[in-house]
């Protein structure tokens, strides 16, 4: 059992209170909003009748709808239900249940003019619970959020409030506790809820089994398990018994489909840390690392999410923040060079971070390929850094890669008997044709160490001048593009 504390309760005079209340800036009514909200009436507006009295709120299911709609009480308790359409002066032997002001105290409503009351005792507590309006999806995460408010007529105050959403609605034919439930949302231990001026959030996700239609709000505690502060003894029910009020109940299927969403892309620009914020309207934070803060501070790119939440309209929104490393290494596009004629070599940065590109030639590419001798500049831009770089392209001295002979004699002394191609270059690809004067093709070979001797379809070939054209390739080139070669021979006889 945990300890109970004696205390002298703080309260502030009645026309204190009322002075606080006026200056409050109040909504008598709920505008409607996107239906997010899986909890049809969630602040208590919606009425089949109006109360007129005490323990005059929230019947069986079994019973049927009698004042708050699609409110019910899953025990033998009698919660109470508030509504400003109540008459501050009741039928004879009833206590009244307006709103702002009741039998409990004072309260303004924190939405609208309705709002639910519990007790909590030693003896049993009080609970309402509400269908949802579909079923919870299995694997989803839920966020679950409603409001309390200690009345001012309360003898203690306590920890442990929490929501419980289950398959089937809860009718139990007692008024005991329902600690044999435990609640998937839950105010923290030790956190005792003492505001009877304003309301105090009690707010959590879970993720869902699935199948889940009814949503029951209360303390699932003995109060042997709570903590607890009491103000004074009442014996009519028990150990100093405790009121509180509840208002605007809101449960949202966070991974289903957002109110809003927006993409943000930035950089970190070289900086260690970034801070990443959510939405300013929002109460409720969920990042895409568990954290729950209104800001997040990273320091590696990546893509990070953020759902927020308005409670006031139990509505979710996703932002979605896109973060590169920006660069400020100096940009480099290589070593000045040489190319020979009919070579062409790109032109790359080897810092990928930059998105904006000018070349010397005009060119705003990532890339050029130059095939002219010359001098190239390249100036590019991101948004943490500028970068610039030269590169000296020269024609080179040694180009030179085959040599064919200008004439050869294919007599069979032995001596330039055939038209022999030579490389000083390995070769990955080569490829010989030799033409007649009439364009007609008359030798053909991919193998740089055979030759032509002169012959075409079983004769010889007349003397006379032959043309070849070569198409080769190898690891010599800083290019994988297949080189051309032409020229002319004379066949001597």
């Amino acid at each position: 059992m945990k300890n109970t504390t004696k205390s002298i309760r703080p309260c502030l005079p009645g026309s204190l209170k009322y002075a606080i209340a006026a200056l409050c800036v109040v909504c008598m009514f709920r505008f409607p909003v996107a239906a997010q909200n899986l909890i049809p009436n969630p602040s208590f507006e919606l009425r089949d009748s109006c109360p007129t009295g005490w323990h005059m709120g929230f019947p069986w299911i079994s019973e049927g709808p009698l004042f708050a709609q699609d409110w019910y009480t899953p025990n033998a308790g009698s919660s109470d239900y508030f509504n400003a359409c109540s008459p501050l002066v009741p039928p004879p032997g009833n206590l009244p249940v307006s709103a702002p002001v009741n039998m409990q105290g004072y309260q303004q409503p924190r939405t609208g003019q309705a709002y639910a009351g519990c007790l909590v005792t030693s003896l049993g507590h009080e609970y309402v619970e509400s269908p949802l309006l579909s079923p919870t999806v299995a694997n989803h995460r839920y966020f679950i959020s409603y409001w309390m408010s200690l009345a001012d007529n309360s003898a203690g105050a306590c920890d442990l409030f929490g929501a419980y959403a289950s398959a089937d609605s809860l009718e139990l034919l007692s008024d005991t506790y329902l600690d044999m439930f435990t609640p998937q949302v839950e105010s923290p231990p030790g956190a005792i809820i003492m505001d009877s001026i304003g309301w105090t959030q009690v707010a959590g996700t879970y993720i869902s089994p699935g199948g889940e239609r009814w949503l029951t709000i209360g303390n699932f505690h003995t109060q042997a398990e709570q903590d607890t502060i009491q103000f004074n003894e009442n014996a009519g029910f028990g150990y100093g018994p405790m009121y509180y009020l509840f208002d605007d109940v809101c449960m949202l299927d966070i991974d289903g489909t957002p109110g809003d969403f927006a993409t943000t892309d930035t950089t970190l620009c070289g900086n260690p840390t970034l801070t990443l914020r959510g939405r300013e309207d929002m109460h409720n934070f969920f990042w895409s690392d568990n954290s729950v803060g209104p800001s997040l501070d990273i320091a590696d790119p990546g893509t990070y999410w953020v759902k927020s939440i308005n409670v006031n309209t139990c509505t979710f929104a996703i932002d979605t923040f896109r973060i590169t490393g920006g660069s400020s290494v100096p940009l480099e596009i290589g070593r000045d060079t040489t190319i020979c004629s009919n070579q062409t070599v790109t032109l790359k940065p080897s810092n990928t971070n930059f998105d904006r590109f000018q070349w010397s030639t005009g060119s705003t590419a990532s890339s050029i390929e130059v095939s002219i001798p010359g001098t190239y500049v390249v100036t590019a831009f991101s948004e943490c850094a500028t970068g610039s770089d030269t590169i000296k392209i020269d024609l080179g001295s040694n180009c030179s890669c085959l040599f064919v002979p200008n004439a050869f004699s294919p007599n069979s002394d032995g001596l330039n008997d055939k038209l022999q191609v030579g490389s000083r270059c390995p070769l990955g690809f080569f490829l010989l044709n030799i033409y007649n004067r009439f364009g007609e093709r008359i030798f053909s070979s991919n193998d740089p160490s055979l030759g032509w001797d002169g012959w075409y379809k079983g004769a010889v070939c007349d003397q006379g001048t032959y043309f070849y054209n070569i198409h080769y390739g190898g690891d010599y080139s800083t290019s994988s593009q297949i080189r051309e070669l032409k020229g002319d021979v004379v066949l001597l006889r």
